[in-house]
């Protein structure tokens, strides 16, 4: 049956028109379908990034564990190294001191001996140009904090 006339043209557009709603309703879906699979591919690049990014950063903190473990070390090193030189401060003082006494005691009794008269006009003023020399080893004895930590 072929309709003509306005009734055919009616018929025409009616189908024309279900024609393009056709096309914009498939061109909606081919649109979505599209940006469905830009979606997946755009969200499996950025999963990737975010993949790669992180593994970045854990071999950083990694490095810089090790890093801060070795700093550790030598700081416990150095602060070990420091009180051993405190000691040894210590005991160099103390030698010392025991040195001056020690010559000290050997001009008193050296004076005191009395046999050569040379001596005995020499060890009074080495005695005293000694003295001196304990007392200002005595002065110079450090005394500021460093050495009160000793």
């Amino acid at each position: 049956m072929i309709i003509e006339g306005t009734e055919g043209d009616r018929h025409r557009g009616m189908l024309q028109k279900a024609g393009e709603s056709e096309l914009k309703h498939l061109t909606r879906w081919a649109a979505k379908e599209h940006e469905e699979e830009l979606l997946r591919h755009t969200g499996a690049i950025l999963e990737r990034l975010v993949d790669e990014r992180t593994q970045e950063l854990n071999e950083s903190t990694s490095m810089l564990r090790r890093e801060v473990e070795v700093r550790k070390r030598a700081e416990a090193q150095a602060r070990e190294a420091l009180v051993e030189n405190k000691v040894l401060i210590k005991e160099v003082h103390h030698r010392v001191k025991n040195n001056l006494q020690i010559i000290s005691s050997l001009i008193v009794l050296q004076t005191q001996r009395g046999d050569d008269p040379k001596a005995l006009g020499v060890l009074p003023a080495a005695a005293t140009a000694f003295m001196p020399l304990h007392s200002t080893k005595r002065a110079s004895t450090p005394t500021g904090s460093y050495s009160k930590s000793i």
